[in-house]
């Protein structure tokens, strides 16, 4: 059963690091520069998430189809408004809140887009992510509440970094997978990867 429980894990584990590739993909094409992606990290038992006070937005999907489950796409603050300028033209200024907030939910959208599409590909069948939920202040509490209400406490978190080419970071993707049965797919390669813009 444990031999079982960790096969389980290790695949998703991958699906998730296939996933966070595409999504990586599409990040560098908002961002107009080279984002990598690190081998994911598996927590177990309730481990946290976040990173401090590190992240200054997260934008959290549900998914649903042949992997139900919970993302969070983890902002730091600087890039937050990085990528913001950059979707919205606004090269200087002040942001309005409500461009500010419609901008990072988009591109939370596009990216959870991609991740759930390139895990519906590996498992031949369709996953989609709910419409976004934003959030801005004390970002890795909220993301623990949400997490619970969705997965319960000591739910299995699969995260991947995203970094740029001088290894600045640009998003956390937290994957909380609700289930592991019936996982068919050929087997994706693990590891680090970069995509271009």
């Amino acid at each position: 059963m444990q031999a079982t429980r960790e096969a389980d894990i290790d695949r998703l584990a991958e699906l998730t690091n296939v996933g966070a590739g595409h999504a990586a993909g599409a990040y560098a094409q908002l961002l107009g520069r080279t984002v990598w992606t690190r081998v994911p990290q598996v927590l177990a038992d309730g481990a946290e998430s976040g990173s401090g006070n590190a992240f200054g937005a997260g934008i959290f999907f549900e998914l649903e189809g042949c992997l139900d489950g919970a993302l969070a796409i983890l902002v730091p603050v600087d890039m937050g408004e990085t990528l913001v300028r950059r979707l919205t033209g606004m090269e200087s200024g002040v942001l309005p809140p409500a461009l500010f907030e419609s901008a990072l939910m988009e591109a939370g959208n596009i990216l959870a887009s991609h991740l759930a599409s390139a895990i519906a590909d590996l498992l031949q069948g369709r996953l989609l992510p709910s419409p976004p939920t934003l959030v801005q202040d004390s970002v890795d509490d909220e993301l623990d509440r949400w997490l619970a209400d969705r997965a319960g406490p000591g739910a299995l978190r699969i995260l991947s970094d995203l970094r740029d080419e001088d290894g600045t970071p640009c998003a956390r993707l937290v994957m909380v997978p609700s289930t592991s049965a019936g996982l068919r797919a050929p087997e994706p390669g693990a590891g680090s990867s970069a995509v271009g813009r």
